[in-house]
């Protein structure tokens, strides 16, 4: 399995899995109907430890949100494992 960790725009990844980390009560981090679904109608809301993996409709396959919880209870563990600025 190849892991690259990219800074293009999630709308122009071509891939078989996408994993994005979504934080609790932010929207849908790219244009895809089945995510903007899943989180309109509260399937995902990006709590701590939530996952949940869609079929995309663009240039990746599958989406898989990986729920880091409130941005304001971030601890160092989990920024120190994610790409966050």
């Amino acid at each position: 399995m190849k892991t690259l960790i990219s800074t293009r725009p999630l709308a122009n990844v071509e891939t078989p899995l996408l994993a994005v980390v979504v934080g609790q009560g932010q929207p849908a981090p790219l244009k895809d109907a089945g995510l903007e679904r899943a989180i309109a109608s509260g399937d995902y809301k990006g709590k701590k430890d939530e996952t949940l993996l869609v079929y995309g409709s663009g240039k990746a396959e599958r989406i898989l949100l990986v729920g880091v919880g409130k941005a304001g209870e971030i601890t160092r563990r989990i920024r120190s494992a994610l790409p966050l600025p």
